[in-house]
């Protein structure tokens, strides 16, 4: 692989992780933001026990999108194009789940946040699943890009860490939890599919 391939498959791992940090890093505040009289927006509390919920659900899924990804693969199709399917989902759940106001109801929030945590973590499972498995398929035999590729992701993951917190509590300051959100996901989801281009001339190598 060229290193341009390969600075576009580490991409994905920085807007997916990105949006991940973004979500994991807030949630918790923006459910305990207060209006000009004082009503918090979302218990906190609920709102962690939901987002623990989420992650044993993301973890009951795991196993179910690599079938679905080995199926898909069998039945002729190449493995990246599972990415142009879901790499707008878990942007869409990002964008749900901060979209609470003071302005809607205690039940609108709450099926928005609950919602949201749904539609993020089923797009988080469906993406990174067959996203890291390009891992093999780009690779192949060649456990020196195995290696490389490897290290991308862990770099991506770095690098998402780093944008979230020096770079989203003063959008967050500037547009409000809502706007942020969208604002923030927007060049997530383009990273997002820049792994789709990183294949390496001829197909993959598996």
């Amino acid at each position: 692989m060229t290193w341009w391939r390969r600075v576009f498959f580490a991409a994905g791992q920085l807007g997916l992780m990105a949006l991940a940090r973004f979500f994991f890093s807030w949630h918790l505040q923006l459910a305990d933001s207060r209006s000009p009289t004082g009503e918090v927006l979302l218990n906190a509390a609920l709102v962690g026990a939901a987002f623990l919920a989420g992650r044993i659900f993301d973890g009951v899924t795991d196993p179910i999108a690599g079938l679905f990804s080995d199926w898909w693969v069998r039945s002729g199709r190449q493995r990246r194009t599972l990415l142009l399917y879901a790499l707008v989902v878990p942007a869409i759940g990002v964008g749900l789940i901060f979209s609470p106001t003071h302005a809607l109801s205690e039940a609108a929030r709450w099926a928005l946040v609950g919602g949201g945590m749904v539609v993020f973590f089923v797009g988080y499972t469906l993406y990174c699943i067959p996203f890291w498995s390009l891992t093999d398929d780009y690779a192949g035999e060649d456990e020196a890009e195995r290696r490389i590729l490897s290290t991308a992701l862990g770099a991506g993951l770095i690098l998402a860490t780093a944008v979230v917190g020096v770079g989203t509590p003063a959008l967050i300051q500037a547009l409000g939890y809502q706007q942020a959100a969208v604002w923030f996901a927007l060049p997530c989801v383009g990273l997002m599919a820049l792994p789709y281009l990183a294949q390496p001339r001829g197909g993959p190598r598996a």
